[in-house]
């Protein structure tokens, strides 16, 4: 069987606060945490995992957000479009939120 899901959304915030853009409730999350990072988090039988950015997000900004689950590996691929300029990052990892 294919573990593996990839969830994207193109996002644009009006304002910083941890929100959910796209959720399946009790399988898994894309959205802002507390703390204004993008986060990925799954939950599966042995338990809950979140990867997060490693920049906060802006107000006001276009990001293209993918989260990908694949077996073990958990990844998030955040794009960001603001004006004439594009910034990347990716951040993977298999986390235990704590």
């Amino acid at each position: 069987a294919d573990d593996s899901i990839t969830v994207a959304s193109w996002v644009r915030l009006e304002s910083l606060g941890a929100a959910k853009f796209v959720s399946e409730p009790g399988l898994f999350s894309l959205g802002l945490n507390e703390g204004g990072k993008f986060e990925f988090r799954v939950m599966t039988t042995g338990g809950e995992y979140a990867v997060v950015s490693a920049e906060g997000a802006g107000v006001g900004q276009w990001y293209r957000l993918e989260g990908t689950v694949d077996g073990s590996r958990l990844s998030l691929r955040v794009e960001g479009i603001s004006g004439a300029k594009e910034s990347e990052s990716f951040v993977s990892g298999l986390v235990r939120p704590g």
